[in-house]
C-alpha cells in the first residue's frame, strides 16, 4: 500500500468518526455570542467548529508552505 492510499484511508476514516459523532448529538444547544442568544442543534455546532479548525489547519499549512517555498527561491536567486 502506498503512503498516498494510507493517507486517503485515514482521512476518510477520520472524516466519518466525525460525521457519526454529529449525527449522534442532535439535541439543541444555546450558545451567548457577544450580546446575542443562538439556540441551534449541537450536530450544527460540532460541524461549525470541525469546520472552523479545518479552515484553521488548510491556511497555516498552505502559509507554512508558502513560506518554505518562497525562501527556497530567495536562496536560488541568491
Amino acid at each position: 500500500m502506498t503512503a498516498r492510499k494510507i493517507k486517503i484511508i485515514a482521512v476518510s476514516l477520520a472524516l466519518l468518526l466525525v460525521g457519526v459523532v454529529i449525527f449522534q448529538n442532535t439535541g439543541t444547544m444555546e450558545t451567548k455570542v457577544l450580546f446575542a442568544r443562538i439556540e441551534m442543534p449541537q450536530a450544527f455546532m460540532l460541524f461549525l467548529t470541525f469546520s472552523f479548525g479545518m479552515l484553521v489547519g488548510f491556511v497555516l499549512a498552505y502559509s507554512k508552505a508558502h513560506k518554505r517555498i518562497a525562501a527556497t527561491l530567495k536562496s536560488k536567486d541568491s
